[in-house]
């Protein structure tokens, strides 16, 4: 989908993996309190990190896992600048737009795992200081056992988490 949001899976050895947090104002940064998130995101098999593109600029990141154990893929939260959420908040076709990538995100992360030979039973968004919260709490559900990151035990704001692939019935507004 080029005209709206789109998404990156980043590789271990971009840099920007390191500079997202300067980029959207997030904590995942050397020396603050999201350090762990990325040094697991750029040193982890099982992990790496997404940006969120729109007309050809970064407006939003999210730190991504899986976890073997509960063969579930996190998005641990995604973060948004400021000068990026009100526009996401007040315009209904990026709203659309951000939901459309987010279950391109699910669909396309299981087909590649399962290509890998592994099995993904859930993909899950963070809903701790979750820049686009309302967003998902409009379309998602949250589900009653969060996944945790089995072999992590840094920092996460993925202590409660909306399923992707579990939409709400509601109707637009």
């Amino acid at each position: 989908e080029n005209s709206g949001i789109t998404y990156k899976l980043l590789s271990k050895d971009d840099p920007m993996c390191a500079a997202l947090g300067n980029i959207t104002n997030c904590c995942q940064v050397v020396d603050g309190a999201g350090e762990s998130c990325v040094e697991y995101g750029m040193i982890s098999n099982n992990s790496s990190f997404i940006t969120f593109n729109y007309r050809d600029k970064i407006i939003g990141q999210a730190w991504v896992w899986y976890d073997q154990k509960s063969k579930t893929i996190c998005l641990d939260n995604i973060e948004v600048p400021n000068r990026y959420s009100e526009e996401i908040r007040h315009n209904k076709q990026i709203q659309e737009s951000f939901i459309r990538c987010l279950l391109r995100i699910e669909r396309n992360f299981k087909d590649e795992m399962r290509r890998k030979g592994l099995y993904v039973e859930k993909v899950t968004i963070g809903e701790g200081y979750n820049d686009i919260r309302d967003l998902l709490s409009k379309r998602f559900k949250l589900i009653e056992t969060p996944s945790t990151l089995s072999d992590y035990g840094g920092y996460s704001d993925a202590d409660s988490q909306f399923e992707i692939s579990k939409q709400n019935n509601m109707k637009k507004r």
